[in-house]
């Protein structure tokens, strides 16, 4: 009979602890599912390095980078290259290089373009490391000929007709008003240079509503074509002047010293003036 009752009390305690175990896993899953719902719901903070950040302003963009082209058919003045070897291209800046380069990656490797891709660019060398690093770096390793290894594709001044068709049409894109006078002289003062001629084109509609030649030659500095023109200067004055100005390169080859020749520069055209006035009266 002990046997027996001792059998029973085992298989009641054993009973107890199965459902215990039981119960004890349930919790531990509801605390499981709990977690996992609160992880599936949004959160509603925010990275603090995001905090204060808020989206670029489209009025602000440069308009150099607003309309860089973003193919290689949007590249003015620039014929296709169907081969892609070694490249180095070189020019004067704004005849579309970095434009060109930026549109070879994108019909490469498409949207993803920036992970495929190195860039870097000579104005982000700024700080106290070219100094540590990067000239110790040049310093210790040896200097090899791109030339050789690289195909070359000089990228001249645009021609005025592709800078005035690009500007027509950013001028039809910002509905700006602009006159052929205005239009004229963009293209005159770019000197085949874009992010020349579309820096003067956003300054001037800056400071001026209409986008006249007298609005752009005030914007940039530079005198109008007509007041130089009024001019008016005789042969023997000119020469004198030419005269001197060869004088002073002259001695600016030898190494003579540049603030000397600059009041000798300074000189000479006063005197000009002089004789001028004189021959006025």
């Amino acid at each position: 009979m002990d046997s027996i009752r001792r059998i029973g009390m085992w298989a009641e305690a054993h009973d107890f602890m199965r459902q215990k175990d039981s119960h004890s896993m349930e919790e531990v899953v509801s605390v499981m599912d709990i977690d996992e719902e609160e992880e599936k719901q949004p959160s509603i903070f925010t990275s603090g390095s995001n905090k204060g950040k808020n989206p670029q302003d489209a009025k602000a963009i440069p308009w150099v980078e607003k309309y860089r082209p973003q193919t290689l058919s949007d590249v003015a003045a620039h014929r296709d290259i169907n081969r892609l070897p070694h490249l180095l291209l070189y020019g004067p800046p704004g005849t579309g290089k970095t434009s060109t380069i930026l549109a070879v990656a994108r019909k490469l490797y498409g949207g993803q373009y920036h992970n495929m891709i190195l860039e870097l660019n000579a104005s982000d060398d700024r700080g106290i490391d070219v100094v540590r690093q990067q000239i110790q770096d040049f310093a210790s390793t040896q200097s090899f000929s791109f030339g050789p290894r690289c195909t070359r594709f000089r990228f001249a001044p645009l021609y005025p007709t592709h800078v005035a068709q690009r500007l027509k049409h950013v001028i039809h894109s910002e509905g700006l008003d602009v006159t052929e006078s205005g239009l004229a002289a963009l293209v005159r003062l770019s000197n085949g240079d874009m992010r020349k001629a579309l820096n003067i084109l956003q300054s001037t509609h800056m400071a001026s509503q209409q986008i006249t030649e007298e609005a752009v030659h005030l914007c940039t500095g530079n005198p109008l074509p007509k007041d130089i023109e009024q001019i008016k200067m005789s042969s023997d004055v000119r020469v004198q002047l030419i005269n001197d100005l060869a004088d002073i390169e002259y001695r600016l080859s030898f190494g003579c010293n540049d603030k000397l020749q600059l009041g000798s520069l300074i000189a000479s055209f006063t005197r000009a003036r002089s004789a001028l006035v004189a021959a006025a009266k």
